[in-house]
């Protein structure tokens, strides 16, 4: 069974590891709320987060990186953003 690798972090399909990379980049490592995601969110269009976090993390030189998947996985982001970030209890 072929791997994807981001981060250090083995992900069964390529679709999973470009989640990773968007959900990653939209929450800085935990260190964005809810809050700060939707606003982002609210702000960016889904080629400026994958412009910038090309550049920030030399996506290209990833041999699984597909820029269209990234972009696929932002808009999954915008469109079922409660299910992928729950609101706390």
């Amino acid at each position: 069974m072929r791997r994807y690798k981001f981060q250090s972090t083995l992900h069964r399909t390529s679709r999973e590891m470009h989640h990773h990379m968007a959900e990653s980049w939209l929450c800085a490592g935990g260190l964005n709320n809810r809050e700060d995601m939707q606003a982002f969110l609210a702000e960016m269009s889904n080629q400026d987060f994958v412009d910038e976090e090309i550049e920030a993390w030399d996506l290209n030189e990833y041999p699984d990186f597909d820029r269209d998947e990234l972009i696929d996985a932002f808009q999954y982001i915008r469109e079922n953003f409660d299910e992928v970030y729950p609101e706390e209890d």
